[in-house]
């Protein structure tokens, strides 16, 4: 399991798991939260189609839901501030260059 900083979440586990006919699988289960965690102390949960035992759900993805939609939404509104905001700065940058003063030819610089 991988998680990092304090307040956005980022879990990336590896998981094996024996179906009910006995064949082994192995898959990856990724996500993010925001202000919430996973309760390590609490052992995980596993539920899988048994028509696809690839598609399957942990118990601590499903348990932090709300935490997910909180980083899904947090990401949707900031995507668009950021690209504003990069978007302004590049708009004033590019005004302050071209009311630069023109340069003489020969003059050091």
């Amino acid at each position: 399991m991988k998680s990092n900083r304090m307040i956005l979440k980022t879990y990336e586990l590896d998981v094996d798991f024996q179906d009910a006919a006995g064949g082994m699988h192995r898959g990856h289960e990724e996500f993010t939260t925001l202000f919430t965690s996973v309760d390590q102390e609490q052992e995980p949960q596993l539920r899988y189609d048994p028509s696809e035992p690839t598609r399957f759900v942990l118990s601590w993805a499903r348990d932090v839901t709300g935490g997910r939609m909180m980083a899904a939404l947090f990401f949707l509104v900031m995507g668009p501030v950021f690209l504003l905001g990069a978007f302004l700065y590049a708009r004033q940058h590019l005004r302050q260059g071209a009311r630069a003063p023109p340069v003489a030819p020969g003059a050091a610089g």
